[in-house]
């Protein structure tokens, strides 16, 4: 799932049962991308965040499954001038390098439970380009 606006975008995942009155909603994984945005967040950086796959795959125990998510994280340093020439047109694109990480969860048929040795979802600091011709 996804959502936002204004330029800025989470992707999120959790984790929904129909059977439970009332109806329980519990994240369990986020990323969030500004990329889209005339302004940088709070600490001076734009990020770029996606989920790009989920695979689940049973496990032995009855009712668990093992979740791994593959996402794309990333933050640059981008200077306002590139972001308002970005937003009113002047350059036709922005990109923020990204590195592919995996995040494990074990559903045990109530919870989801992060792996104990998964990344941090602070995006790594990285470097920007745009689709301006020098």
């Amino acid at each position: 799932m996804g959502g936002g606006g204004q330029g800025n975008f989470e992707s999120f995942l959790y984790l929904l049962d129909p059977g439970r009155k009332p109806l329980p909603f519990s994240g369990f994984f986020s990323v969030a991308d500004n990329t889209g945005s005339c302004m940088p967040l709070d600490d001076g950086t734009t990020q770029s965040g996606a989920i790009e796959q989920v695979e689940f795959t049973n496990m032995a125990a009855p009712f668990r499954v093992h979740i791994v998510v593959s996402a794309r994280l990333g933050a640059a340093m981008i200077p306002q001038k590139v972001l308002d020439e970005r937003c009113s047109g002047q350059i036709p694109g922005l990109k923020i390098a990204t590195v592919l990480l995996r995040y494990g969860f074990t559903f045990d048929g109530e919870n989801v439970v992060a792996d104990p040795n998964n990344p941090s979802t602070d995006p790594p600091r990285a470097s920007y380009s745009t689709g301006a011709v020098p």
